[in-house]
């Protein structure tokens, strides 16, 4: 079967290209100190470069006996590799000081995170000795030299970078960052949307649906993911009226970093939001090549970014992925704003047309040691993307020839 080269509509916009038109609005956030506790999820603004040493001193890595296994016990002798009897000169519990030095033949009982003496290499496991005579044990064996010793600095040393600019922090960075000495952290400020969701049959849910109408799932399904990438998020809801759209938006817009709308986009009438945000210009509508998701919105409004998707549910949730996910990591300094998709293999026969991106929910495998993908029903209905374990997205052409089966694909996992 020949091949073809995807040919894309000319009133349509590649993803790629409307992509680059949403980065461009993305400026960089402004930077804010914030303690530890408040840090968590929050991506790093600035290099953290450690004080001191890390860890701060040697120190044991379990309960046992200190030994040197590089002394002999006594005078013309050898350690005995297969145990052995020592006297016990010290104990050294945690967060005591520096402890006397090891003498020569000798052992000292040692806690968990306490200082290594001086003269000591080694710590025997406490399950691998039994008490002997008064003040002596016995080693029934020895480990490896240098076992169960945390060194100091064999994580760090002081100057050395813990945590790069862009990384966000999750409870182990957060850790490592206070195990430095550190209170806070210079973070991006958590951007702040204004997030409009408009149709006439939308209901708020917990009031009463009346004929016609269907409960409103766009404005819980993108705060939450808004509230993944780290927003501040404050809800409007609409009613198909170009007017009070345009009022809600004029009075609300201020002191946010983006407005986010879902549905009333598409070119037919009857369409608030682009018929609102068109007559005041600086927000362009266009059809991008991809499906489900095709009427797109992206511009500013005064000098806040905006960017509108289409109100199904399903197109809503692929295009936050595709543009609005992207726009929030570039805004918040992240290194890789549009990564997040991993290879996958393809499971069944699903079918592409080349020229169009396609993005379908699938449930993910890896027990074959490679992720397998397997589309979830049609693509359009919310129970199909409750079920599905992550979004499949097939590029333009990935299929090859017009109507050949997909067979390798990227997949962004839900988190």
């Amino acid at each position: 079967m020949s091949t073809a080269t995807p040919v894309i509509p000319t009133d349509h916009r590649p993803v790629h290209e409307h992509l680059d038109a949403v980065l461009t609005l993305a400026g960089r956030g402004p930077v804010e100190r914030v303690p530890l506790a408040a840090a968590l999820g929050r991506v790093l603004a600035a290099d953290v470069v450690t004080p001191g040493d890390l860890p701060p001193f040697t120190s044991s890595a379990i309960d046992g006996y200190a030994v040197r296994l590089a002394d002999p016990p006594r005078e013309g002798g050898t350690m005995p590799r297969g145990g052995g009897e020592l006297p016990v000169r010290a104990t050294v519990p945690a967060g005591c000081g520096t402890p006397v030095p090891l003498r020569r033949g000798s052992t000292a009982r040692i806690m968990t995170g306490a200082p290594v003496p001086v003269g000591a290499d080694t710590v025997v496991p406490v399950e691998w000795t039994t008490p002997g005579d008064v003040g002596t044990i016995l080693v029934h064996r020895y480990p490896p030299r240098g076992t169960y010793v945390r060194r100091a600095a064999q994580e760090h040393r002081a100057g050395d970078i813990l945590l790069r600019t862009g990384c966000r922090l999750t409870p182990a960075r957060l850790a490592l960052l206070a195990s430095s000495g550190a209170t806070t952290a210079h973070v991006c400020r958590r951007p702040r949307v204004l997030l409009l969701t408009t149709g006439n049959e939308l209901v708020t849910p917990g009031t009463p649906r009346p004929s016609g109408g269907v409960y409103d799932a766009n404005t819980t399904l993108l705060a939450g993911l808004l509230a993944e990438d780290g927003a501040h998020v404050t809800l409007l809801r609409h009613r198909d009226d170009e007017h009070r759209v345009l009022a809600a938006l004029l009075e609300g817009i201020e002191d946010h970093d983006l407005l986010l709308t879902a549905g009333g986009i598409s070119p037919g009438d009857h369409e608030p939001v682009r018929q609102a945000l068109t007559s005041l210009g600086g927000v362009q509508f266009v059809d991008v090549a991809m499906s489900p998701g095709g009427p797109q919105g992206c511009g500013t409004l005064g000098d806040t970014p905006v960017l509108a998707l289409p109100g199904n549910p399903v197109a809503a949730l692929v295009s936050y992925l595709a543009f609005a996910r992207p726009f929030l990591r570039h805004w918040q300094s992240e290194p890789d704003p549009t990564g997040g998709w991993e290879p996958v293999t393809v499971r069944g026969e699903l079918r592409h047309r080349p020229g169009t991106v396609l993005y379908r929910p699938a449930a993910l495998n890896r027990t074959s040691g490679h992720p397998v993908a397997t589309v979830v029903g049609g693509g359009h209905r919310l129970c199909e993307l409750a079920a599905a374990d992550g979004v499949l997205r097939i590029d333009a052409g990935a299929a090859g020839a017009v109507g050949a089966a997909v067979r390798s694909a990227e997949l962004h996992v839900f988190r």
